[in-house]
């Protein structure tokens, strides 16, 4: 349950409503969970295909990272201060930071939490959330299991 930069179609509206933070300088984990929560707190739902659609290049071999560039630590520092704002891990805003990059009005950042099972305060990830919401005996390593314990108790 989650936005993901690279995949994200939507009408233009999304960004007027909820613009993309330009604060969140050298950040690479935590703007699509920021993100996330932004736009669902504002009202926007998320949806995805059943089945892979798009192939992400993990690896960044053939080019390098920003990481790999010189960064300003303070302009990071500040940057991550932003994600965790918005995601319930720190209590007062960052200097600079406007509500227009903050949460929405329309739902709470705790409904997000209790929606999806990650509370990101407490750092804890309930099981159905890991599972991506797929019910037990439903993922190919549930069957895999069963066949093992099956096979086992022959010998």
């Amino acid at each position: 349950f989650f936005w993901a930069a690279g995949f994200a179609f939507s009408c233009a509206e999304v960004i007027r409503e909820v613009p993309y933070d330009a604060g969140l300088v050298d950040v690479f984990f935590g703007e699509e969970a920021s993100m996330a929560v932004r736009l669902w707190t504002s009202g926007w739902d998320f949806f995805c295909p059943s089945s892979p659609a798009i192939f992400h290049l993990w690896s960044r071999a053939h080019r390098p990272t920003f990481r790999e560039l010189k960064q300003n630590p303070c302009v990071e520092q500040a940057a991550y201060a932003r994600v965790d704002f918005v995601l319930g891990r720190r209590k007062a805003p960052p200097k600079g930071m406007t509500e227009s990059v903050g949460l929405g009005t329309v739902r709470t950042l705790a409904a997000f939490q209790e929606h999806t099972g990650i509370n990101f305060s407490k750092r804890t990830i309930a099981t159905a959330a890991r599972r991506g919401g797929i019910g037990e005996g439903m993922l190919e390593e549930d069957r895999v299991e069963a066949l093992l314990k099956l096979v086992s108790g022959l010998w």
